[in-house]
């Protein structure tokens, strides 16, 4: 029954978006395409929108118009949508040059900017799911970096991490794949953006430690043995140098520590 009434109201929001019934609030994106919506609703949702609607703030909560710099129409539709029923819907048409990979990538950065966290979550989520089944021959890959690296603060790890693990874990393939007049090769990509290039690097180099035999690292070889003391982790791993620094990460679960040489096991 509770479901139910959900799918009702969801309903009924969505259809309110449509019609624009009661609107008192202009959304023009920066294609020109301006939209009918409702400050009760989208500001529940948004920070971005409650703060651009306080009275006498900005002009735009005075004008009721506001300006959409981040988002293509396809994008701000489906964030609407999102803001009204809590979900959105996306079908892949003939000859739709935004592939449901790249939708979600940038509703999330839609999501980020206009500061609606559901939304991260859910588009994150589906962009894992689209990521799992991307065909690694193709340039969709590259294309998600680009716009990660570029259009997401370094701070957010999030997609990033979920791209490095697909590119790391077929590495050969990602790297092989041939370049087209649209977009970059991965190898260009390392070129391109230096912060990718170094985040792969990293990842590679904790990897190919992880896979040397134990045998060939410890300290008859200059090595010795260290453990992370994360209670989910305990990875017993090598090093070779005078000095373990400061913020180094352990090369299985990625966390930062400092004083790793007071952590040396037998």
């Amino acid at each position: 029954m509770a479901t139910n009434a959900l799918e009702v109201l969801r309903a009924v929001l969505g259809g309110i978006l449509l019609s624009s019934a009661f609107s008192d609030l202009i959304l023009r994106d920066k294609e020109g395409r301006v939209f009918n919506a409702h400050k009760a609703i989208v500001c529940a949702h948004s920070k971005f929108f409650e703060k651009a609607c306080e009275p006498g703030k900005f002009k735009e909560g005075e004008e009721s118009t506001i300006s959409l710099t981040i988002g293509e129409s396809t994008t701000i539709s489906l964030l609407l949508e999102f803001l009204y029923t809590l979900d959105y819907g996306y079908h892949l048409t003939e000859g739709q040059a935004v592939t449901p990979l790249l939708l979600h990538l940038r509703l999330y950065i839609a999501a980020d900017f206009y500061n609606v966290p559901k939304l991260k979550e859910v588009a994150a989520t589906r962009f894992q799911h689209s990521l799992n089944g991307v065909s690694l021959t193709g340039n969709e890959i590259s294309k998600a970096v680009e716009e990660i690296y570029t259009n997401i603060p370094s701070c957010d790890h999030v997609l990033r991490d979920m791209v490095l693990k697909v590119i790391l874990d077929n590495i050969s393939a990602c790297l092989n794949t041939a370049p087209n007049n649209s977009s970059l090769t991965i190898a260009e990509i390392m070129a391109k953006l230096p912060e990718f290039g170094k985040d792969l690097t990293m990842r590679m180099s904790a990897e190919l430690d992880r896979l040397r035999p134990i045998e060939d690292r410890w300290d008859g070889q200059g090595y010795r043995k260290v453990q992370c003391q994360a209670m989910t982790c305990l990875h017993t791993w090598a090093d070779a140098r005078s000095v373990i620094p400061d913020g180094t990460h352990c090369p299985k679960c990625g966390v930062p520590k400092n004083s790793w040489d007071s952590f040396r096991v037998e």
